[in-house]
């Protein structure tokens, strides 16, 4: 998780807790794949956010501190439970 945040955000972070595991089930015809999930509650050593985000190819064009939970992303419903 903190690789993770660190690659795409440029912040590094301490994990405190795994919070949730949510599986997710994607059909695509007679296709289907199963995801887990993990949502952890983590404390950011800072709040100075990359201005080049993610890694070489990757097309993550910006990131951004958000005042709320954005409306239909996925554990939405999760995630504002447990702030």
């Amino acid at each position: 998780m903190r690789r993770e945040v660190r690659e795409e955000t440029g912040v590094e972070s301490t994990v405190d807790e795994l919070a949730a595991v949510t599986e997710v089930t994607v059909t695509d015809g007679g296709r289907e794949a199963t995801f887990f999930f993990g949502t952890y509650r983590a404390t950011a050593d800072s709040t100075d956010l990359a201005s080049d985000p993610g890694l070489d190819g990757e097309s993550i064009e910006t990131v951004a501190w958000r005042d709320a939970v954005p409306e239909n992303c996925l554990d939405e419903t999760l995630v504002r439970r447990l702030q």
